[in-house]
């Protein structure tokens, strides 16, 4: 940081002209010294110069001294004492002149000690200032970037739960769907089986009224030779597709065949084996209690 001190351009004028001054003032002191000295040297060669150099000279070639006025002193130069004195008046005045520039010289620099002081607080507490925006500017736009950093994460962390959410109530739905689906089923299945009780029944009954009628159209020696029952013998619309030795109490989904024993289901194990009847895929069964 540069700093110009400015100074009036008068004080500088007036600084040289001093300067001048005192170096005129001693060259007229160093002058009037030099004839000061001249003029003792002269009056000590007139003091032991000898009376026979003067006895030989006219009297009226003398000067005459009294002819010079009282307020005159003789120097050498015909200089006055009123100028002598006037001389060391303007000498003092001079130096007077000169304590005074330099007091105001010195109040001057004071003055702008002062000012550049000044200055300089000021110009650190603008740059104190300064560094303080300027951090909290950069903090402001830190912590504004930090907020968007966090604004996104939460958005898409919101989008992921809407997306979740989403995917539950589908979830849901379909398991509400599958659970109408099963009921169906079962209802159908409790339907199917009253159906395949009812047939049961119906068959038993015609089987009863077909035997009936043979006993009646057979007559007596008929009825000796069909005495005898065999216990294992299963009637050929409910044997067992599968092993033709136990009756069929099993049914088959989704073509409904009532197909199957209990040991021929069991053997068949899970779903995937065909059907005896109509080689469908199986899907299912169902198990038929007949009274």
């Amino acid at each position: 940081m540069a700093v110009h001190a400015q100074y009036p351009s008068n004080l500088l004028l007036l600084d040289r002209t001093d300067h001048q001054e005192d170096k005129k003032e001693r060259m007229d002191l160093r002058f009037s010294d030099s004839v000061s000295k001249n003029l003792g040297k002269r009056t000590r060669e007139d003091m032991t110069m000898p009376s026979s150099q003067y006895s030989g000279q006219p009297l009226f070639s003398q000067p005459v001294t009294g002819t010079h006025p009282s307020g005159l002193v003789s120097t050498g130069l015909c200089l006055s004492l009123d100028e002598q004195q006037q001389f060391h008046m303007n000498q003092s005045n001079n130096l007077s002149l000169s304590y005074k520039l330099s007091s105001e010289l010195a109040s001057q620099i004071a003055r702008q000690n002062n000012e550049i002081e000044l200055f300089l607080i000021q110009q650190a507490e603008q740059l104190r200032r300064a560094v303080a925006e300027k951090r909290r500017r950069k903090y402001n736009a830190l912590l504004q970037t930090t907020e968007e950093l966090v604004m996104r994460k939460v958005r898409e962390k919101q989008e992921e739960i809407n997306r979740a959410a989403q995917v539950t109530v589908e979830l849901e739905e379909r398991l509400n769907q599958l659970r109408s689906e099963s009921a169906a089923w079962q209802t159908k299945a409790l339907a199917d089986q009253a159906m395949a009780t009812t047939l049961h029944a119906q068959l038993q009954q015609a089987t009863a009224a077909a035997q009936r009628t043979g006993e009646c159209e057979t007559g007596p020696a008929d009825d000796a030779e069909s005495g005898f029952i065999d216990p294992s013998r299963v009637e050929p619309d409910r044997s067992c597709r599968a092993c033709r030795l136990r009756p069929a109490c099993v049914v088959v989904f989704p073509c409904r065949h009532l197909c199957l024993c209990e040991g021929c289901e069991v053997a068949s194990g899970s779903d995937g084996d065909a059907c005896p009847v109509c080689c469908c895929v199986r899907s299912g069964s169902l198990k038929v209690f007949f009274s």
